[in-house]
């Protein structure tokens, strides 16, 4: 949001100043890889997350369930795994095919 607030910030003031429109460009392309660099930073910080609760936490569910008997476990597993997938395909998917659809 800082960013993009930043990028409207300069924009104004290198027009209202009445800067050349070569310099202008130049500012709104850095500011367009800047929001890229951005972004594609986001991107790997939310799947380095996903990830690792991902890989957490079936370890953690398991660990909650030690005293429980063996199809308990065999459970928690079996129901994490399906609403995994059932997540992707019935919301993800979906989701996706929406957005680059009408975009």
């Amino acid at each position: 949001m800082v960013i993009v607030l930043m990028t409207i910030f300069l924009t104004l003031l290198f027009v209202s100043v009445g800067y050349d429109t070569k310099i202008w460009n130049a500012v709104f392309m850095a500011s367009v890889v800047i929001i890229i660099m951005a972004g594609v930073l986001f991107y790997i910080a939310m799947n380095v997350s996903f990830a690792g609760f991902n890989a957490n936490i079936i370890q953690f569910g398991m660990e909650q369930l030690h005293d429980s008997p063996t199809d308990h476990q065999s459970l928690f597993i079996y129901w994490y795994v399906w609403i995994y997938y059932l997540v992707q395909i019935l919301i993800l998917q979906p989701w996706t095919f929406l957005l680059y659809e009408y975009n």
